[in-house]
């Protein structure tokens, strides 16, 4: 069976945090929680203009060192016996799949490592 987990990057504190569970409000807004015993309850949206959290799904997959896999982390691929490529992992639209300017698109490899994600290590991929 698939395990079913997410993580938010905090926008306003600007950090990464495990998503324990998700609530929808009577005003229709959904907020999140980090642990389920504390009433911490974290407003995904701020003034219904930007995101206060960017929420990421696990891909129920895990690298090479059995670090857990999520949407936007940045891994580095072995493309093959000399080379390494880094990539960003996506959902595309029937699987998740990594990312890059030089990954073939049907890429089945299994030598990935997690090397950091989208929000605390932009600058791995330059954004």
């Amino acid at each position: 069976m698939r395990t079913i987990k997410f993580r938010a990057w905090d926008n306003i504190n600007k950090d990464m945090r495990p998503v324990t569970a998700f609530r929808l409000n009577k005003s229709g807004t959904i907020t999140w929680n980090t642990c389920p015993d504390v009433d911490g309850w974290i407003p995904m949206i701020t003034g219904g203009k930007e995101d206060s959290a960017k929420i990421m799904q696990f891909t129920s997959l895990k690298d090479k060192n059995g670090v857990d896999i999520y949407e936007g982390d940045i891994i580095k691929i072995k493309v093959n016996s000399r080379k390494e490529e880094i990539a960003v992992v996506e959902w595309s639209e029937y699987c998740w799949r990594p990312f890059g300017e030089r990954i073939p698109p049907n890429y089945a490899g299994t030598e990935l490592e997690v090397v950091g994600n989208i929000y605390e290590n932009p600058e791995k991929v330059g954004k």
